[in-house]
């Protein structure tokens, strides 16, 4: 599996372990934190989009919301928590599909000169 792949991968499913430690009940506003940081962790891997970031503020919010309503994290708020973490999953996979078909290798899209993301057309955002 390519080197970004695994790192989208890894930090996916260290999103969804603290989602599940929300649901839990667990030390969530450390929690909250812990996703934010995952979060931005992806956002730094891949080339800036709307959809990404749209789907990611929005995992973002609803796991907010159920730490701001930690007394019970009901089922309607585990709803809306797992429907944005599924959105957020296929934004990014819908991102590395993207990257394939325009023959963009992922691993290959990062700036060597450290000044950002190359967008599939070559040029810096």
């Amino acid at each position: 599996m390519p080197l970004l792949t695994e790192a989208l991968e890894e930090a996916l499913c260290s999103i969804e372990k603290t989602l599940a430690r929300i649901e839990q009940a667990e030390d969530v506003e450390a929690r909250l934190n812990d996703v934010q940081s995952h979060i931005l962790s992806v956002l730094w891997l891949v080339e800036r989009n709307p959809g990404i970031e749209a789907a990611a503020d929005d995992l973002y919010r609803a796991a907010a919301a159920c730490v701001k309503d930690k007394a019970s994290v009901g089922s309607r708020h585990r709803r809306i928590m797992n429907d944005a973490s599924v959105r957020f999953r296929e934004r990014l996979k819908a991102w590395i599909d993207l990257m394939k078909v325009s023959h963009m290798d992922p691993n290959q899209a990062h700036d060597p000169h450290g000044k950002g993301w190359l967008s599939a057309s070559g040029h810096n955002r």
